[in-house]
């Protein structure tokens, strides 16, 4: 049976990330079967990074597109998400994984410096659940070199949830896919 974190994170994933085409490069490796998903059990920073070190292992061995590790008990809210993130980051390159790998991070109350809660533009960032994003550097490296602006994706993501409102989004997070 599917953990309900992965339904809801593909839920978010199908109705958001790539139903408003919020990241041009998801489409396929989702549609392919490509992504994969965890379930963090951990209670604590340190199990969730022991916990990543093993989705790297993952994702040489099934050579997925890409990885999620979504953190469903994670509750010291977004900063010391942040926290975890920059000892993720510090953890690739201890292990010299650096150059293999970029993590994007996602968190439900994530916010863009210089902006206020209540700002659609944040959720571009915001998921269902905290999660790390594992990304091989090749494959990012071959996505951007084949979209024509990467630059833009930023600018066009805020404006198109901007223009929905947080009510509308909300609304999409949820919607049966």
């Amino acid at each position: 049976m599917e953990h309900p974190a992965i339904k809801e994170t593909c839920t978010w994933l199908n109705n958001v990330v790539v139903g408003l085409d919020l990241c041009p490069f998801a489409a396929a490796p989702l549609a392919s079967g490509m992504v994969g998903f965890t379930v963090s059990q951990a209670e604590d920073d340190l199990e969730i990074l022991a916990e990543l070190l093993g989705e790297l292992d993952r994702i040489d061995d099934d050579l997925s597109a890409t990885r999620l590790l979504i953190i469903p008990h994670f509750d010291k809210g977004f900063l010391a998400f942040c926290d975890l993130l920059a000892a993720a980051e510090d953890l690739l390159v201890a292990f010299e994984r650096s150059s293999e790998y970029q993590l994007v991070s996602f968190h439900p109350d994530y916010l863009f410096a210089g902006t206020t809660p209540d700002d659609p533009g944040n959720y571009t960032n915001r998921s269902p659940h905290p999660m790390i994003h594992i990304l091989r550097t090749q494959d990012v490296t071959a996505a951007v070199a084949s979209h024509h602006d990467v630059a833009g994706i930023p600018q066009r993501n805020v404006a198109i949830l901007t223009e929905m409102g947080v009510s509308n989004i909300r609304q999409r997070w949820f919607k049966s896919s």
